[in-house]
């Protein structure tokens, strides 16, 4: 079973926290489509930071950002029913990675892939998309998944 912590898009960093406390980088990263990458090394990432204080602030801010992300994510990891994990799992992907076709927004992601991000099983998770279809708050179509009914996922308790 895999869990995956995050996901990066356009303009994103990651690995700047293994570089900053100087350790390795232990977390396993996978292009999920075509993507381009850049790899600034540790030290040139160091001395540009020691060097400009915009970009310290701003990696600050990041670092608060995520770590209020991260604790947010646990706490739902650790609390929430599978219901409560799979709809904030589906908004979170749309609210961040959703694409607009024909005046309709849908997310493209694996049953695996969301398996992973919400820490479910991928039959419980095929379960529990189910029952969102038949309860008209997603439809699911060419392995497309739209928002049917955003405030009812929104506000759905556990």
């Amino acid at each position: 079973k895999e869990l995956i912590s995050h996901i990066y898009g356009p303009a994103d960093c990651s690995g700047y926290i293994a570089a900053i406390r100087v350790g390795a980088y232990t977390d396993n990263a996978k292009v999920l489509e075509d993507a381009s990458l850049i790899n600034i090394p540790r030290s040139e990432f160091l001395e540009i930071l020691g060097s400009d204080s915009a970009l310290a602030r701003q990696l600050i801010r990041w670092l608060a950002h995520n770590a209020t992300e991260n604790e947010a994510g646990l706490l739902n990891l650790a609390y929430s029913s599978l219901r409560k994990k799979v709809a904030n799992g589906v908004l979170g992907l749309y609210d961040h990675f959703h694409t607009l076709e024909d005046d309709k927004r849908f997310i493209t992601v694996s049953r695996d892939n969301l398996a992973a991000i919400v820490g479910a099983a991928p039959e419980s998770l095929t379960r529990t998309l189910s029952d969102f279809k038949k309860e008209k708050l997603i439809d699911i179509a060419d392995g497309r998944i739209y928002l049917l009914d955003e405030k009812r996922l929104r506000n759905m308790v556990n």
